[in-house]
């Protein structure tokens, strides 16, 4: 994945009171979800599985639903079929 200044995501295996995993995208500035890969694969995103939160400064995607996060990594395995 290219990265960009500004910008972090976080992986939290222990998130929430069931301990689910969680991820979060942090950018001090807009960007494109359509053009959000991981591990060179293009990822889609189910929004309501999302949380955006655009109050400060910095953006924040998160989710703590293990499948919309899974995925983001398989999002493009159909496509390439």
């Amino acid at each position: 994945m290219d990265a960009h200044p500004g910008t972090e995501i976080v992986i939290d295996r222990d998130a929430g009171p069931a301990g689910k995993l969680a991820m979060s995208i942090r950018a001090d500035r807009a960007f494109a979800l359509g053009d959000f890969r991981i591990d060179g694969k293009l990822a889609g995103l189910h929004g309501q599985a999302w949380r955006l939160d655009a109050t400060t400064d910095e953006t924040t995607l998160s989710s703590s639903d293990l499948p919309a996060i899974r995925q983001l990594s398989r999002a493009d395995a159909t496509r390439q079929r």
